[in-house]
């Protein structure tokens, strides 16, 4: 159905009280760790054609990882 659009968000998954969703070292937010994790998640939901693909925050440069990362995975399977 091309009415359908599939929005499939990225996220750690650990809630903490200050609302982040990051990978935590010694109370420290890891940003390119997250970063990493987040687009190893979205690589899957670009794959299964997922229309939009969202991160739970707003690490550093992470929706150019997602852009790039994407482009790539797109690239790589079309003929």
């Amino acid at each position: 159905m091309d009415s359908i659009c599939y929005l499939l968000p990225c996220m750690t998954a650990e809630f903490k009280a200050d609302c982040i969703d990051s990978c935590y070292a010694h109370g420290n937010v890891m940003n390119d760790e997250t970063t990493d994790v987040l687009v190893k998640q979205a690589l899957p939901h670009v794959e299964a054609g997922a229309d939009v693909v969202a991160p739970s925050d707003m690490m550093d440069g992470i929706l150019t990882y997602f852009a790039e990362d994407a482009a790539k995975l797109l690239a790589s399977n079309t003929q």
